[in-house]
């Protein structure tokens, strides 16, 4: 999986110091914040895409 993704930097993602240090609080510009970045979007977008469609249907049989 991480090796489809496509290269955000030039070993970026590759450092020692990138790699040993935890995702929490890590620079936004660093792999694993793209990478947190990315999951937070998704869970994001389903959240309020589930919650929207629940309300409608909820709406709908009303």
């Amino acid at each position: 999986m991480i090796d489809e993704m496509p290269a955000v930097g030039p070993r970026q993602c590759e450092t020692p110091e990138m790699l040993s240090r935890p995702i929490v609080g890590q620079d936004t510009r660093g792999c694993g914040g793209v990478f947190l970045g990315m999951v937070i979007g998704v869970v994001l977008f389903w959240a309020v895409f589930g919650v929207g469609v629940v309300t409608i249907v909820d709406w709908i049989r009303a």
